[in-house]
């Protein structure tokens, strides 16, 4: 395993508890992930 191999695992972690905070603290559900899909792409 790579460092890179490392930091993108963290990083997909990182996005993951990020994808589901939003949403239960942001009271726009519905705008977040229109917004949160093209930034990933």
């Amino acid at each position: 395993m790579s460092y890179k191999d490392l930091s993108k695992s963290a990083d997909k972690q990182d996005h993951s508890e990020k994808n589901q905070k939003p949403s239960a603290v942001e009271v726009k559900p519905t705008d977040t992930p229109k917004v949160a899909e093209p930034k990933k792409g």
